[in-house]
């Protein structure tokens, strides 16, 4: 089994990244290997609740579908204050930051999260940006 880390920089709806970043995943998964993703910059906008897509793949319902799979979301903790989704101080137990605008299966935390992703991916992917 190899694990592959996804960084999603693309807001859904505004590119085709964060849609490819979900089928990646799911074929990934389907394939027996191990995936992360993190949500950075705009990309934090994939985990929002409440998405209603009419021509496209809805990315909320997307991320739940890989997180059943085994996916681990997590979502920059900076980039979500700064776009209104932090609701409080750091979780301790739960490890996360609270939100009530994000969905469950995306957990916001801090870069020391993706640091560990990079340390035990044997792949890593960079979708979106400039």
């Amino acid at each position: 089994m190899k694990t592959l880390t996804i960084l999603l920089l693309g807001a859904p709806y505004s590119s085709q990244y964060p849609e490819f970043a979900v089928k990646l995943a799911e074929a990934a998964l389907d394939k027996g290997h191990k995936v992360n993703l993190f949500l950075y910059g705009d990309g934090v906008h994939a985990g929002m609740k409440g998405q209603s897509p009419k021509a496209f793949l809805n990315i909320e319902e997307g991320l739940k579908a890989i997180s059943k799979k085994g996916a681990t979301t997590l979502c920059c903790s900076r980039c979500s204050a700064a776009r209104g989704y932090v609701e409080g101080e750091f979780d301790e137990e739960n490890q996360r930051y609270p939100s009530s605008k994000m969905i469950d299966e995306v957990r916001i935390f801090s870069l020391y999260g993706f640091v560990d992703f990079i340390r035990e991916s044997d792949k890593i992917i960079t979708l979106g940006g400039v």
